[in-house]
Order: C-alpha cells, then sequence, then structure tokens
C-alpha cells in the first residue's frame, strides 16, 4: 500500500509538471497564435528562427509548426494541418486555374462585341481595354477583401510585384491580341505551353539541368501547335493569332520562374497588390495616351462606356474581375511559392482543359477530331516535360520549393 501511494504521489508530481509546462507553453505561444488567427497567410517567422537557433533542419519546421499552433489556439490539430497544408495551397491552385480557364470564353466575348460595336483600334485596344478594366475595379475589391495588403508590403515585394506585374501585363496584352485572331481553345492549349517551357527558363536563366524527357515533351506539344494551329487555306501556315499566343506562352513561363524564385523572398500574399496592378492598370495608360493623340481613339471613352452598358458584357467583365483576375491572381501569388515549381507547372495543365470544355460548352469552337488530337498531344508534352520533377519529388518527398503554409 505504501509503495502504491508512493506511485501515486509520484504521478501526482508528474502530471502537475506537465501541466505547468502546458501552461507555460500555452503563454509563449499565445501571441503566436494571434497573429496566425488575425493574419493567416503571414508567415511564421518565429517558429523559422527558433528552430534554426536549435539547429533543427527545415524539415523539423514544417512537421512541428502547425501543430504548435494548434494547440496554442485550441484548434484541432488534424484540421489545421490540412487546411495549412499543400495540399490545401494545391486544391487552391487548381480552382484558380479553373477561373483562368473560363477567362477565355469571356474574354472572346468581350472581343467578338468588340468587333460589332466597330470599336477603336481594333483586337489590341479592344484586349487593353479589358486587361485595364479587370485591374481597375480589381484592385479597389482586392483591398475590400484584404485592406491591410496596402500597408503590409515593403519596398522589395512592391518592386518584386510591379516586376512581375509588368511581365504579365505584356503576356496578357499578347495573349488578347491573339485571342482576337483564333479561338479561346485553340489559344488556351497554346498558352499552356508556358509549363512546358519553364524547365528551359530555368536552365537559361538559373541554369538547372534540363531532362532528355523534357526536349521530348516540347517536341511533343509543339506537334501539337501544329495540329491546331497549321490552317491549309493559309498555304499550310500558322496564323498570326497563334504566333502571339505562342509568344505569351514563353513570357508566362518567365512569370512561373520568377513568382517561384522573388516568392521565397516575400511574405505570401504580399505580392498580390503591386502584381494586380501592374497586370492591367498600364493598359488603361497607353489607351489613354493612344485616344488623346490618334483621331480614331477620340471616341474610345465613350465605346468603352456603351460597352459597360450592356448587361451581358458587364456581366462578363464583373466575373472576369472576380474570378480570374482578383481571386485566382491573389492564389497564385499566396500561394504558389508554398509549392514547388513544378507542381505548380502540373495544376496549371489543367486551365487548358477548363477552358477548352468551357469553350466547347459556350459554342466558340466545335469539338472536332482536330482539337481533341491537337490538345491531346501539347496536354501529353506538357506531362513529358514535368515528368522528371514530379519523378524527382516522388523519390525524394518534398522538394526545397514546398513550404510549410
Amino acid at each position: 500500500m505504501a509503495g502504491a501511494r508512493v506511485r501515486l504521489e509520484r504521478e501526482k508530481e508528474v502530471q502537475s509538471a506537465a501541466r505547468v509546462s502546458r501552461q507555460e507553453k500555452n503563454r509563449r505561444d499565445a501571441p503566436r497564435a494571434a497573429v496566425s488567427s488575425l493574419a493567416p497567410d503571414f508567415p511564421n517567422r518565429y517558429e523559422d528562427a527558433e528552430a534554426s537557433q536549435k539547429g533543427e533542419p527545415h524539415s523539423v519546421r514544417e512537421q512541428t509548426i502547425e501543430p504548435t499552433i494548434a494547440s496554442a489556439a485550441g484548434a484541432p490539430r488534424a484540421a489545421l494541418r490540412v487546411s495549412g497544408s499543400c495540399a490545401r495551397a494545391t486544391l487552391l491552385l487548381v480552382l484558380g486555374t479553373f477561373f483562368w480557364g473560363l477567362s477565355f470564353p469571356l474574354m472572346k466575348n468581350w472581343l467578338d462585341a468588340a468587333k460589332l460595336t466597330h470599336g477603336p483600334g481594333g483586337d489590341v485596344i479592344a484586349g487593353l481595354t479589358l486587361i485595364g478594366l479587370r485591374s481597375l475595379f480589381g484592385v479597389p475589391l482586392l483591398l475590400l477583401i484584404r485592406p491591410r495588403l496596402l500597408f503590409a508590403a515593403n519596398r522589395r515585394e512592391w518592386c518584386c510585384g510591379l516586376l512581375l506585374g509588368m511581365l504579365n501585363f505584356v503576356a496578357c496584352t499578347l495573349q488578347n491580341w491573339g485571342l482576337g485572331m483564333t479561338s479561346p481553345a485553340v489559344s488556351v492549349f497554346f498558352t499552356s505551353l508556358g509549363s512546358a517551357w519553364v524547365p528551359l527558363v530555368a536552365f537559361i536563366g538559373f541554369r538547372l539541368a534540363v531532362a532528355p524527357l523534357t526536349l521530348v515533351g516540347l517536341a511533343v506539344g509543339m506537334a501539337g501547335v501544329a495540329v491546331l494551329g497549321i490552317k491549309s487555306t493559309s498555304d499550310w501556315q500558322i496564323g498570326m493569332g497563334e504566333w502571339l499566343t505562342l509568344g505569351t506562352s514563353v513570357l508566362f513561363a518567365v512569370v512561373i520562374v520568377l513568382m517561384d524564385r522573388l516568392g521565397r523572398t516575400a511574405r505570401p500574399g504580399h505580392l498580390s497588390l503591386p502584381f494586380l496592378a501592374a497586370s492591367g492598370l498600364p493598359g488603361l495608360l497607353v489607351c489613354g495616351v493612344w485616344s488623346s493623340v490618334a483621331a480614331e481613339g477620340a471616341n474610345w471613352p465613350t465605346w468603352t462606356l456603351s460597352m459597360l452598358a450592356d448587361p451581358a458584357i458587364l456581366r462578363d467583365v464583373a466575373l472576369l474581375t472576380i474570378f480570374p483576375t482578383v481571386l485566382s491572381m491573389h492564389w497564385m501569388t499566396l500561394y504558389q511559392p508554398r509549392v514547388s515549381a513544378s507542381r505548380a507547372a502540373l495544376v496549371y495543365l489543367l486551365e487548358p482543359v477548363f477552358g477548352a470544355a468551357l469553350s466547347v460548352a459556350w459554342g466558340h469552337d466545335p469539338l472536332t477530331a482536330r482539337l481533341l488530337l491537337g490538345g491531346a498531344l501539347i496536354l501529353g508534352g506538357n506531362a513529358l516535360a514535368e515528368l522528371p520533377g514530379w519523378l524527382r519529388e516522388r523519390v525524394g518527398g518534398r522538394t526545397e520549393n514546398d513550404r510549410p503554409a
């Protein structure tokens, strides 16, 4: 009995010490939990610094950050791990990619309406106007959702976001110009080649090795370009719209690689505002300057207002602003740095699938054997180009680019 009492006393002492230890740990972690609950996209630099001082490897920090916050906040650990994991980032990137696919038939609606209303400046000015309107309406909407982004980004993040946004603006300008001369399904398949260009851009910019399968994938993808782009009615040449969209895919690959690189030094989500502003507002500036110096451009302001007075067009612009422009771009800047470039490129492969399906459903494209064959070749080429990266991830687990949320 005495021995049992001693054991009970010792157990009580151990439990008491453990309880005190938990309380002390909760008091230490409370500020971090508060920051996490108020700003879930703010990086947990405190845990990184603390783990670095202890000499823990990065992979250990990834495993311990989320349970620590969950314990301090009183939230279920499993639920928090799922909501803040790489899987959640990938899921939201997929949803954002669906919205990008939706943008192709919506942009085509605008360009077709511009031709019917004899818009000044043709497809170029019509495309620049649409790009500018998306940012003009999108920036206030983003600030309404995330008002602290206006002052949260530091100088480096503003510079990175503006640089990426300007590159994206040039790519979107070429994309809209080309879309006026081709169909949404062809445009989205050509644009998707940006995923295949990523390894080559990374090699040129950062001397990262290019696997032979990547070159094979590019060759297969270009075969798909030939199937979709070459028209027998134009001396078997690729049309101007297809060439412009092919150039767009290269620029988008540059944006993907730089987003991956520059995103490592920026807090997640803090590139969104400068990126969105620089991606479209220069379009309105160009149109304004053009309308002031060109005789044809004098009607541009009234034409733009008349376009927005059409309920169907206004609906399309609203959809383009809310989903592909604000949500997709914000999720891209917030979540792409948390996954590897290879995984992001894999997700972006879904864009032509979504875009082509929606374009066929909208009536912009007929479902033909040529569309299916060319699209399958481009998707297969993209998959082959990304296969070496996916195999490395499966063998080595998460890559160094995969980050905790």
